[in-house]
């Protein structure tokens, strides 16, 4: 094969590549926006504090937290409450996971949080549990 077809063929491949990434950002960008049309119909309440149980992934990355019900939040923790926590339990890496976590904190409006935006919404994290 000549350099020049094989030139061709990598830059049809780049094409077909960007147009499939479009693609995709596109049906992100709606399933998004029908989220946030079905949360504002059901008055999800965001500006009160939750009490939310769930699994924590700490990683370079991502900080989540995952409830019972698969329901995954990116975990902003302004005062360390959940680090805290950790290390109650024995754990002093930077990077862990967790179980059996309850918190309380604001959820947020559904929107793209977290490392490349992969998580719909956001809990901003504002005390423990009792």
């Amino acid at each position: 094969m000549s350099t020049r077809t094989q030139n061709r063929s990598k830059t049809v491949a780049k094409v077909a590549l960007i147009s499939l990434i479009g693609t995709g950002v596109a049906l992100l960008a709606n399933a998004k926006n029908i989220s946030a049309k079905l949360a504002d119909e059901h008055n999800v309440k965001t500006l009160q504090p939750q009490t939310i149980k769930g699994a924590v992934n700490k990683t370079v990355e991502v900080f989540s937290l995952m409830t019972p019900q698969g329901q995954q939040y990116h975990v902003y923790d302004p005062e360390s409450i959940i680090d805290e926590l950790a290390k109650q339990r024995g754990i002093y890496s930077h990077y862990y996971q967790m179980d059996r976590v309850c918190i309380k904190g604001l959820i947020s409006k559904v929107g793209s949080y977290g490392h490349l935006g992969q998580f719909e919404r956001q809990l901003t994290v504002t005390g423990r549990c009792d």
